[in-house]
């Protein structure tokens, strides 16, 4: 699913050539039927480069603003893009976690789009780096998790404005769990650094944390800390 996202057609389908096939008529379907036919969009034509816009920015900080000033376009009309995807489920936004609205951190939210097969037809096949890429896929498969659970957990993203991050923190029942994530087939104690930084600042809410990485053994990188491959974490 990390390459051709969680569509069943696609999987239906033989052969790399089908399976881009079906998602392009699948975005082309979209257009016309999702969007066009809301009658929101003055103009598809921009829409359609503002969601590719968007897409390249996946697993980063949306900022309205830039994206506006680079397409020339009011802020308000790329905040109702923005919005017409998330209804439609072409993308989510995540929002940041903070306690102390003084503190100086990271207040603008993250976007993701929610499949990777739809992720390569519109930022096509190199546009979206592959640790951004990664990320989304883990994003989502966290999605689907934390929505089967009898109590469902929320989940955030932590950023200072000096640029540390935790990737994901998922709360429920008063515990905070930061999750960081590497698109390598390994990690050290130093992948743990920001993880840790969070541990020590919600030392009671946070007891340990978790790295998801591409490989195959788990076990503990720092105190407290264990890397946990994504085979086995979303069997």
């Amino acid at each position: 699913h990390q390459k051709w996202g969680g569509y069943p057609e696609v999987w239906l389908r033989h052969g790399k050539a089908e399976k881009i096939n079906w998602l392009r008529d699948y975005r082309k379907t979209y257009m016309e039927r999702d969007i066009g036919d809301v009658g929101q969009v003055a103009d598809i034509d921009l829409f359609v480069l503002a969601q590719k816009i968007l897409c390249l920015r996946t697993a980063q900080i949306l900022s309205l603003s830039e994206i506006a000033r680079d397409i020339a376009l009011s802020v308000n009309t790329i905040k109702r893009y923005v919005s017409l995807l998330t209804a439609t489920f072409q993308c989510c936004l995540l929002q940041p976690y903070f306690e102390n609205t003084s503190k100086r951190l990271i207040k603008s939210p993250k976007i993701y789009f929610t499949d990777p097969g739809l992720i390569r037809i519109i930022g096509g096949e190199d546009g979206i780096g592959h640790g951004a890429a990664y990320e989304t896929w883990v994003f989502t498969e966290f999605l689907k998790w934390k929505q089967i659970q009898p109590v469902e957990p929320e989940m955030f993203f932590y950023r200072t404005s000096s640029g540390m991050e935790v990737d994901f923190i998922l709360k429920g029942e008063g515990v905070l769990l930061p999750i960081e994530v590497k698109a390598a087939d390994r990690v050290s104690a130093v992948d743990s650094r920001s993880i840790g930084a969070f541990m020590s600042e919600h030392k009671k809410a946070a007891p340990f944390g978790i790295i998801v990485y591409r490989g195959k053994e788990a076990g503990e990188v720092n105190k407290n800390i264990w890397a946990i491959p994504d085979w086995l974490l979303f069997a």
